[in-house]
């Protein structure tokens, strides 16, 4: 207790230095030298740090006729309260004008209260902490990141065809526009021959995922929780008509799978992906963001525990995950508040 009271009243001593006279200087260092040996009353040190320049002023009480400073101690865990919030804020100014680089970061009343001076703006309850600071530069839909992001997806995509053999030799035989141009014409009817897995699972999964690629990037609608809200039907409408972009593109487009490896031309190719890639993953999408709210957030709420936080999210929203990681996030990553 000794320790801790002589570290405090240090560190009172920095603050008021820079502040104080040279009279007032002299003052302090005698109430330190003098806290050993006697007492100062609560309301005296509250004078003492106080006052209106800054000044220090005798932490002392005068006897009736004897002219004698009487001194008493102050417990540590009263000294906070003798501290006025108000008074603290005018020091720090009064510090940053003076240039006392120590006196502007430290905060005495955290360390009154063994809290670390970094975290004592954050909120107990972590309704308001997010996990990144929102961007700050620009409200508008960041164009290049969502196009660079569905670019990596597409390299992804078609990195993986290449590593088929069937793709490899489209690419070596034949004039490829006219091979592009063929595949495209080839287009028709409702089924492709896919398996039933890949055109209403994996396809969805996928026409979810390049939604997320949209919101994500659109500062208002990655805000956005599921909800009966105009804005948040607006947004997914949006990753819908995004998610319809890429799925064409990737079907029929200039650098599609008609294009690297001219599957209408050595098969079948139907309507199937251009109406379910979107719609269905957009659906799916919608699920997520309904998951979301209503389980992910309930498990959030119910439990301070990392590694359950991490995997409901992961878990119960799958195809956000992978949008995190081609954004280079933590999988678990959320544009919302933790709740």
């Amino acid at each position: 207790m000794h320790f801790a009271l002589v570290s405090i009243l240090s560190l009172l001593v920095c603050s008021q230095t820079v502040l104080a006279q040279d009279n007032g200087s002299r003052e302090i260092s005698s109430l330190i030298q003098s806290s050993e040996r006697s007492k100062v009353e609560p309301e005296t040190l509250a004078e003492t740090i106080s006052g209106d320049n800054g000044d220090a002023q005798k932490p002392a009480q005068e006897a009736d006729s004897g002219n004698k400073t009487l001194h008493t101690v102050l417990p540590p865990e009263n000294l906070a309260s003798t501290i006025p919030a108000s008074d603290i804020g005018a020091k720090k100014e009064n510090a940053q004008e003076t240039g006392c680089g120590f006196c502007i970061d430290y905060d005495f009343k955290s360390a009154l209260n063994d809290q670390p001076a970094p975290f004592r703006n954050l909120p107990q309850n972590n309704e308001n902490a997010a996990d990144d600071p929102p961007p700050t530069k620009s409200t508008g839909f960041r164009w290049g990141p969502a196009i660079r992001q569905s670019l990596i997806f597409l390299g992804i995509q078609h990195g993986y065809g290449l590593t088929q053999p069937k793709t490899r030799s489209a690419l070596k035989h034949g004039a490829f526009f006219r091979d592009y141009a063929d595949s495209v014409k080839a287009f028709r009817g409702w089924d492709d021959g896919g398996k039933f897995f890949t055109n209403y699972i994996a396809h969805p999964m996928q026409g979810s995922f390049t939604g997320f690629i949209q919101i994500q990037n659109d500062p208002k609608g990655m805000k956005q929780r599921f909800g009966k809200s105009k804005d948040y039907w607006n947004s997914r409408m949006k990753a819908l008509a995004w998610s319809a972009a890429w799925s064409t593109q990737w079907e029929i487009g200039p650098i599609s799978q008609s294009s690297i490896g001219n599957v209408g031309l050595y098969g079948k190719h139907g309507y199937v992906d251009l109406v379910i890639t979107p719609t269905v993953g957009t659906a799916l999408l919608v699920a997520e963001d309904a998951l979301d709210r209503y389980f992910v957030e309930s498990i959030e709420r119910s439990t301070r525990n990392f590694w359950i936080t991490i995997f409901s999210r992961m878990l119960l929203n799958p195809t956000r995950t992978m949008a995190n990681l081609i954004r280079f996030k933590e999988p678990w990553y959320r544009d919302r508040p933790r709740r």
